[in-house]
């Protein structure tokens, strides 16, 4: 019996720990940007832009090309952002009007 007590006290302190991480982590939202380029998605797992799906960093160099659109400058986006990273960065990029 104290061995099942013992367990349960460390699974359920393993399971705070889990969740403290999680709600620590900055990029654990959900959001969809219009932009230049087309919509872009953020979520804690992934970025989406048009076809490509990445799981953590997604990286265009200034002067690439999707679909006929030309970047016009770098641009990084990644999972682990905070939406105002993630707002600055698709500024940064040239490609966000902010609406």
């Amino acid at each position: 019996m104290k061995n099942v007590i013992i367990g349960f006290l460390l699974s359920t302190f393993s399971l705070a720990q889990e969740t403290e991480k999680q709600s620590d982590n900055p990029g654990n939202w959900t959001d969809t940007f219009q932009t230049l380029a087309g919509p872009i998605v953020h979520t804690p797992n992934f970025v989406r832009m048009g076809f490509m799906t990445v799981g953590e960093k997604l990286t265009m160099s200034k002067g690439s090309r999707i679909n006929d659109f030309a970047f016009p400058a770098d641009l990084t986006l990644r999972t682990d952002f905070t939406r105002d990273q993630f707002v600055t960065a698709l500024t940064k990029g040239q490609i966000y009007s902010g609406k």
